[in-house]
């Protein structure tokens, strides 16, 4: 083999080397771009493993707005959320109203006129829901089974006909009635007469407090 045919054949190898070294894999845990350096995956860990943030879950009765309160009432056995702006009320009606502006506890046969209203009872869902639900005295706009909290319940909205001496007609109900696990619900309701013009934003505002109810052991 003469010098020249040499030369031709270092040559040819020597850029099959280059070829390799431009075109071979990035080095771990990155990616080549055009320039030939090595940008670090952000995903993966050294292992080359994609990593994964899981955000916990909520536990149901601990939803609400970080600008709210909880009402907790250890006797009546339930917590629940409601605006940090609002007025409750306390004493043996603790948890049970509320309300934007401070208010005085209706007196008895006194219709509640407060913009969240709580009620506890031993009697069943199913049989609240008859009596509120008794087309008599409402016109039922609403009546859904629904699960709130992982519990049974039942999502309403009523409008009072002529025939409720109480109220009168026209007068609108929203809320629900929640199985509180021992045979017994809590109810958690707007009511708005007809000159009322917060009723919508009311009802979301049950939708919310609702949501955060928690049965206390």
């Amino acid at each position: 083999m003469n010098v020249r045919t040499l030369a031709r054949l270092l040559a040819g190898a020597a850029l099959v080397v280059t070829a390799a070294t431009a075109c071979g894999p990035a080095s771990p845990g990155g990616s080549p771009d055009t320039t030939g350096s090595t940008v670090p995956s952000a995903d993966a860990t050294p292992g080359g493993v994609p990593t994964t943030t899981t955000t916990p879950a909520v536990p149901a009765g601990e939803r609400m707005p970080g600008s709210w309160r909880a009402c907790d009432n250890p006797t009546a056995g339930y917590s629940i959320g409601y605006p940090g702006d609002w007025h409750t009320a306390e004493g043996q009606h603790r948890c049970s109203m509320f309300h934007p502006e401070p208010f005085e506890i209706p007196g008895q046969g006194t219709a509640s006129r407060v913009a969240i209203n709580t009620f506890q009872t031993d009697v069943t869902v199913a049989t609240q829901r008859d009596r509120t639900m008794d087309p008599t005295y409402v016109t039922v706009v609403r009546d859904e089974e629904v699960t709130l909290l992982n519990r049974p319940a039942v999502r309403f909205e009523t409008v009072s006909t002529a025939e409720d001496l109480h109220l009168g007609a026209g007068v609108r109900r929203y809320g629900y009635m929640i199985d509180d696990g021992g045979g017994g619900m809590l109810e958690v309701w707007t009511i708005a007469w007809p000159d009322e013009t917060r009723y919508e934003d009311w009802k979301s505002i049950v939708d919310t407090a609702s949501n955060s109810v928690r049965f206390l052991d």
